[in-house]
């Protein structure tokens, strides 16, 4: 489903009442969507108004001020909650918003903020909220699943209030719900990659050219020609032994999509080619919504193994810290196309129900939701700000961008912005095609008819390096 926020009314579109603007339009119903009868005009609706947040254009200036090592601000990161205050909704979007509603007939005392300041709540009855946007509320009904919402075709608010207002439920949107799986049969193990348009991919793997007793007897320069180890990563990059580990200084691995580490892999690779690493050494594991780890050697996920063998030489003594993603029953068969999002709710709570773009909190066509009521599932809350994030993150999955909308997408950049100006940084691997999307169909990733429209990874986003 295509939606457009308008901002002014084109030549030729339908005028507005007096005094009103259209601010959202769904440009047409999707086909999974039946349109059945208008909402009885004494249903009471809860009604949420989004408020415009600020400083948002001015958030890239305000990172590389705290980022630049020329900036005499180099280093003073912010806090949480001097984030939270420098985006949140102005008073003066909030006292607009609650005068024309007062002014509409809302008495104030039904009318309350939310705790992030970015809402605007209180109950209507289906007259009121009719006559309050200039629309008609009307029961939709998804053909395949069976469910309904409340949504309006399209809705309109006074001139002088648009500015202040993001979006408002319920609105244009149509959310329809999966039902809910009822066992494991049929589940498949998945491999790298994020769901979306275009298959899963695995990991590009291939065999040594010879065994590796063989190649160790080598020169080092030999060696990195076919094969890389701890040692070949230290010499291209000029990196030292490490020496010291601050127990606050972790090194933070983001994994999912059913791909966990063995801990007898990484002792094989201890012993093998970094001696120097004791036995037993192993991630400290923040699990998120019910994921585990380590698995058995046999169902062991090479990306997982790959991010925890590289990493350990080049920092240990230091530790590293897991963040496992998703329950064991998800993470076998993922079929959403939304990701990161519930790694992000569990290390920053206030992403849970952050607003933007039309969006609010995880997206449920797009997103694993919990509780998890099959077996084997997570059967508590959604983790929100259920762990501190670790000064330094690294990401070894991609996708392409096309694959999620642009919405989903822009609001978790907006996450990454508030992380790196608290000093977080977020490093996003950009795969095995570069910054591109990985080519599926043709030999070089792009899009169109011909296969020259570039196709940007999920890596190539402002503010995570790549």
């Amino acid at each position: 489903m295509r939606l457009s926020i308008i901002g002014f009314l084109a030549v030729g579109a339908i005028a507005a009442p007096a005094g009103h603007v259209l601010h959202e339009k769904r440009e047409f119903l999707s086909a999974n969507w039946q349109k059945k009868h208008a909402i009885e005009s004494r249903a009471l609706m809860p009604m949420r108004i989004g408020l415009t947040q600020q400083n948002l254009d001015q958030g890239h200036d305000l990172l590389m001020d705290v980022s630049d090592h020329t900036s005499p601000n180099y280093g003073k990161h912010y806090t949480p909650e001097e984030i939270a205050d420098i985006f949140a909704p102005s008073q003066n979007s909030v006292d607009a918003v609650t005068a024309w509603l007062t002014s509409a007939g809302i008495a104030r005392d039904r009318i309350s903020q939310s705790w992030n300041r970015q809402w605007i709540q209180f109950d209507a009855l289906a007259h009121e909220a009719e006559d309050l946007l200039k629309t008609k509320y009307h029961v939709y009904e998804h053909t395949e699943f069976g469910t309904g919402n409340i949504a309006c075709d399209e809705y309109h608010v006074p001139a002088h209030i648009q500015e202040h207002v993001d979006y408002i439920t319920p609105g244009i949107k149509l959310f329809a719900t999966k039902p809910k799986s009822t066992g494991r049969d049929g589940l498949q193990k998945r491999t790298f990659g994020v769901t979306g348009k275009a298959p899963v991919l695995p990991p590009l793997m291939k065999p040594l050219p010879q065994p590796l007793a063989s190649l160790k007897a080598l020169s080092l320069d030999l060696i990195c020609g076919v094969a890389i180890i701890p040692e070949c990563i230290s010499a291209m990059y000029n990196i030292t032994k490490a020496t010291k580990a601050a127990p606050n200084n972790k090194l933070g691995i983001f994994e999912a999509l059913g791909d966990v580490y063995s801990q007898e892999d990484l002792n094989l690779f201890f012993a093998t080619l970094a001696s120097n690493i004791p036995q037993g050494t192993h991630p400290e594991l923040r699990a998120i919504d019910g994921a585990t780890a380590p698995n058995p050697v046999l169902t062991a996920g090479p990306e997982s193994d790959l991010d925890f063998e590289i990493s350990y030489p080049i920092i240990y003594p230091q530790g590293s810290v897991l963040f496992q993603t998703d329950d064991d029953v998800y993470q076998a068969n993922y079929t959403y196309e939304g990701f990161f999002n519930n790694f992000l709710d569990a290390i920053d709570g206030s992403y849970c129900s952050y607003s933007a773009y039309g969006e609010t909190g995880n997206d449920p066509k797009l997103d694993p939701s919990y509780p998890h009521n099959v077996p084997g599932g997570y059967k508590g809350n959604l983790q929100c700000g259920k762990y501190k994030p670790t000064n330094v993150i690294s990401i070894s999955y991609g996708g392409q961008e096309p694959d999620l909308p642009a919405y989903y997408q822009k609001r978790q950049c907006n996450e990454f912005l508030k992380l790196g100006m608290q000093g977080i940084s977020v490093l996003i691997a950009s795969g095995d095609s570069g910054v591109s999307g990985r080519p599926v169909t043709g030999d070089n990733g792009c899009l169109g008819p011909n296969m020259t429209v570039f196709n940007p990874g999920l890596s190539l986003k402002p503010f995570p390096p790549s």
